[in-house]
């Protein structure tokens, strides 16, 4: 069987790397992007994506651009979007505007390892 393709954009350096560990102890093939401009690049360019995981605020713009991309190019791929939310934007609302832009799965940072795991296998097994 083949590693499940995954696509993790997190600005955050530490979290992005720490999240990739935990998905790559899993098995699965993650490409770890830290910016908006890498992430909208990948989706243009690759034709093949199991599951993304998309921080809802990358380089100060909302993820709404990247899920209406991901909707686009990628119609049957779940995506889970991740926040901790910011000064102007509450948790409620992030939530609200990942599911309005297709997001089957949210998450609050902080979150533990277990439910990152979870969550994608929930998702990979519905898809």
């Amino acid at each position: 069987m083949t590693q499940p393709r995954l696509l993790l954009l997190e600005d955050d350096i530490q979290l992005l790397a720490l999240y990739q560990k935990f998905l790559e102890a899993e098995n699965f093939a993650v490409t770890a992007l830290a910016s908006f401009s890498e992430g909208m690049q990948f989706i243009d360019t690759h034709d093949r994506l199991d599951i993304a995981i998309v921080d809802f605020w990358l380089d100060e713009k909302n993820a709404a651009s990247v899920l209406d991309k991901l909707r686009e190019r990628f119609p049957k791929t779940p995506t889970l979007v991740v926040s901790g939310g910011n000064d102007t934007t509450s948790i409620e609302t992030a939530h609200a505007a990942a599911q309005v832009g297709g997001a089957l799965a949210f998450l609050q940072k902080p979150f533990e390892r277990q439910e990152l795991i979870r969550v994608v296998n929930d998702l990979l097994a519905r898809s």
